[in-house]
């Protein structure tokens, strides 16, 4: 059961918009960069990542790959969350350890699906 989700985008209507999506029961961490999040992620480690590739200084795929050099973070599912899903981006992040991938703008129903199989 997912308890609590951190949404790494560096623009903060993206993440708006995924809380609205989510249900209420489920808390929202955010970070507006891969530096915060790896930050967050040495105190505290949600049930999933939801993971924007395009961001200034930090990208998603240097993100992911830091992430999952992490050893308490490896376990955690990463779901990529971008309007650049190219296959050659799908294909690199997987090989990075990404669960999945979602195009913007994010569906609900894909979103609560990919989180349910979780």
């Amino acid at each position: 059961m997912i308890n609590t989700v951190l949404v790494v985008d560096d623009e903060p209507a993206n993440i708006h918009l995924i809380k609205g999506i989510l249900p209420a029961n489920i808390k929202l961490k955010a970070a507006t960069s891969g530096a915060i999040a790896l930050k967050q992620l040495t105190k505290s480690q949600p049930d999933v990542i939801l993971l924007d590739l395009v961001m200034p200084e930090m990208d998603g795929f240097e993100t992911l790959a830091k992430l999952k050099a992490m050893p308490e973070c490896q376990h955690i599912p990463v779901i990529i969350i971008s309007g650049n899903a190219s296959s050659q981006d799908i294909e690199k992040t997987t090989e990075l350890g990404a669960l999945s991938h979602l195009q913007k703008p994010i569906s609900k129903d894909q979103l609560m699906a990919l989180l349910n199989d979780l």
